[in-house]
């Protein structure tokens, strides 16, 4: 990954900005999808996913912690697919 500067991720529709290092230190997916393994760099990526439990796992990404009330059995099954 060339960029370090802030990308953007489009997941079911709707779009997260955040740093590549964000996501690549907290997700196999992730570092495996910006390493170019599984394509070329473009301005947005899409992931085909629901937004409502990524929005949670990104803030987990971001500051290390989740509440409790936010876990729930769609945030367990999309942190497992992004590992």
């Amino acid at each position: 990954m060339e960029s370090c500067g802030p990308i953007t991720i489009n997941v079911g529709g709707t779009t997260f900005t955040t740093s590549p290092t964000t996501l690549i230190n907290h997700s196999s997916y992730f570092l495996a999808l910006l390493s170019g393994t599984w394509g070329d760099d473009a301005d947005e990526i899409f992931v085909d996913q629901d937004p409502v439990p990524f929005a949670v796992l990104l803030a987990y990404m971001r500051r290390g912690n989740i509440k409790v009330d936010d876990i729930t059995t769609d945030v367990l099954t999309l942190a497992e697919f992004l590992g």
